[in-house]
């Protein structure tokens, strides 16, 4: 446990609160003088039943749980943000009521948000980057390497045996050295499980999960998603997978629009805040 970090478990003054539920806040901690750097702060309220039951089963808070499912990703060479620590405000799991994690601060673009405003759904100005983003995957054959390579790297997870029931574009950070090359970034532990395989069932939940919101910029995007994941777990049929999230869109009845990891005003907000 890292008690460096229990300042952060009730004083979040001085932070930059990206999000705020009943159960937890997620909050950016700026550098301090000391050289600390910029961090990822994530504290979890522990005072219903359900949670403090989870503590007891697992033998440890979601904040260390964060902290070990973070390291192993590490581990498995998928990129993810440094870890940092975890801390609780009480030693024994079953009396706990706050636990933290904490990792060095991303600034990388969020992929929901590069999807929505190339969808038109929200506007952000003044946001370098994020136009950046924009003008790479825009030129011709941009877009195709964003869907490929997000299938690639789902993919990826899988066939490390890697399966988060909560995988989102909301959880996933980008970067684009180069217009023919994106890296991909997991942001989110929490629902992060690491099985002896992981099966058709799950595979296509997240696949539909992430190529939902791809199709919101152009409802082709799951032709170049699914090529690319084929690529990676060759024993999926690039036109089953193609023909199956069809079918779940025509089901739906319109081009999905995917929940997100909360709205993208509350995305929108949170840049404005960082930035100012």
């Amino acid at each position: 446990m890292n008690n460096s970090l229990l300042k952060y478990l009730d004083n979040l003054n001085d932070c930059v609160i990206i999000r705020r539920d009943a159960d937890r806040t997620v909050a950016k901690a700026p550098a301090a003088k000391d050289g600390t750097p910029t961090l990822f702060i994530k504290v979890y309220r522990h005072d219903d039943f359900y949670s403090r039951l989870q503590n007891a089963l697992h033998g440890k808070t979601c904040g260390k749980r964060d902290l070990q499912a973070c390291t192993k990703l590490q581990e498995l060479d998928i990129h993810v943000t440094t870890p940092v620590g975890y801390c609780d405000d009480q030693p024994n799991v079953l009396i706990a009521r706050k636990s933290l994690f904490a990792a060095h601060w991303l600034d990388r673009i969020s992929l929901a948000t590069l999807i929505n405003s190339m969808s038109g759904q929200i506007k952000i100005t003044n946001q370098t980057d994020l136009n950046q983003a924009i003008a790479a995957v825009m030129t011709p054959g941009g877009f195709s390497v964003l869907c490929s390579g997000l299938g690639s790297f789902v993919a990826t997870l899988h066939n490390k045996k890697v399966y988060s029931k909560d995988l989102n574009v909301g959880n996933i950070l980008i970067e684009i050295p180069a217009p023919d090359l994106i890296r991909f970034f997991l942001t989110d532990y929490e629902n992060m499980s690491f099985k002896k395989q992981v099966g058709r069932k799950k595979s296509l939940s997240n696949i539909i999960q992430v190529c939902a919101a791809l199709m919101q910029v152009d409802a082709l995007a799951c032709k170049d998603f699914c090529s690319g994941y084929a690529e990676i777990r060759q024993h999926f049929n690039v036109l089953e997978l193609e023909d199956y999230i069809r079918e779940k869109a025509r089901q739906r009845g319109a081009l999905w629009k995917e929940k997100i990891d909360g709205n993208f005003e509350r995305i929108a907000d949170a840049l404005k805040a960082r930035k100012a």
